[in-house]
């Protein structure tokens, strides 16, 4: 099969939704690709965009530099195919937090991009939906409004209200109005995202259930858990076919669905699904991440709540030695978290270990009031004394 085939399948398999094996098929072009081909350079670009689809993002990283470094060699440094490397590469520094050099790039490339095309075509398009989402992630909501509203608009002309790219637009817009705290105005626009995408791709493609993952989760926040249910258990089925099972989208669909079951019927089953998530980031991921603290957590809390403290202890303490490795997002549980495990040890009459905790819980809290906590704590502990027969505590 020609090389140029073999793009063309690439492009077919990931049309289909079929992400891990359109990348396996890249590999295969970059096998068989020259050092510094033209070819090569979009292989890499394609394999760099896959690798951030199935979030290997240090991967993505590395193919998506050697793309860049080709296509300024090939194509020169203000193609528009150096561009769209550029802007592929800052989405996913973005996504690791490089937020300087993403920005740098993306407004770099969108420039380019624009400039090339013509600033009311498909391709600019696509330029503004990833200048504004490389700014969203980057904490730029006002420079992604602009950006993201310019795609919409320009779809809605140039391709149609029915196209794919359209309703992909509506769905970057979307996120931006639920960070904003619009949720009236955001969840409609995953309604019609989903809606659109199925008519277009097929109701089993993978961007339906990208959609419909964050309109359940916006039906979860409203406390409306039966519709939300329904909807992950939908992505739930899409997601099994397109992504391997150790995805951090396929973890966090079973941390959303134990947390819906926990709602709307029992523990137990609840328990059975942060289970099944922690079983497989323990396998697929040596280091601490997001989705395997919220399984940890989830664990607590659920024990906890059914009064099981001897079992929410250690993945409460789990959870504490987690968030160590974590960013300021998971630091901001560090206070849930001791409280937690305060609670624990109150109902279990580890008394000492309560106190020893006390420190900590003033640590998260950030307060100085040590002698109004100190006094709650003795008088918590003096409560399960007395009720366990046992003489007080002087303070």
């Amino acid at each position: 099969m020609a090389k140029t085939e073999q793009i063309s399948k690439v492009d077919d398999l990931c049309a289909q939704g079929k992400y891990q094996q359109a990348a396996e098929e890249c590999i295969r072009v970059l096998g068989q690709t020259q050092d510094d081909s033209g070819e090569r350079a979009i292989a890499l670009l394609k394999l760099g965009r896959l690798q951030d689809r199935l979030h290997n993002l240090e991967k993505a990283v590395e193919y998506l530099r050697q793309s860049v470094e080709i296509s300024a060699k090939v194509f020169g440094d203000n193609n528009q195919k150096t561009a769209e490397a550029m802007s592929a590469l800052a989405i996913s520094l973005a996504a690791l937090g490089e937020f300087n050099e993403a920005e740098q790039l993306v407004d770099a490339a969108t420039k380019i991009r624009c400039q090339s095309y013509g600033v009311d075509s498909p391709e600019a398009a696509d330029a503004y939906d990833e200048h504004g989402l490389v700014h969203l992630t980057c904490g730029h909501p006002q420079e992604a409004e602009k950006s993201l509203v310019k795609a919409m608009g320009i779809r809605r002309r140039a391709q149609g209200k029915s196209h794919k790219d359209y309703a992909i637009s509506m769905r970057n817009t979307a996120i931006l109005r639920q960070k904003e705290g619009k949720v009236f105005l955001s969840e409609p626009l995953y309604n019609e995202s989903a809606e659109i995408l199925k008519r277009s791709l097929g109701k089993d493609h993978p961007e339906v259930g990208i959609s419909l993952d964050l309109l359940a989760e916006q039906q979860f926040e409203r406390k409306r858990p039966m519709e939300a249910e329904k909807n992950w258990r939908r992505v739930k089925e899409i997601l099994a076919s397109a992504l391997p099972e150790e995805h951090p989208q396929r973890i966090a669909l079973l941390n959303r669905l134990a947390a819906c079951a926990l709602v709307l019927r029992t523990a137990q089953e609840a328990t059975e699904l942060y289970t099944e998530a922690l079983a497989i980031c323990d396998r697929a991921y040596e280091e601490d991440t997001v989705f395997k603290l919220d399984a940890v957590l989830g664990l607590g809390l659920t024990y906890l709540r059914d009064n099981q403290f001897a079992l929410a202890e250690p993945h409460v303490k789990r959870g504490l030695k987690m968030i160590e490795n974590l960013s300021d997002r998971e630091m901001r549980l560090e206070n849930l978290l001791i409280d937690k495990l305060l609670t624990i040890y109150i109902f279990q009459g580890k008394i000492g270990d309560a106190l020893l905790l006390i420190p900590n819980s003033l640590r998260a809290k950030h307060t100085a009031d040590f002698n109004d906590t100190m006094d709650l704590a003795y008088q918590l502990a003096n409560v399960i004394r007395k009720s366990i027969g046992k003489e007080p505590l002087k303070h």
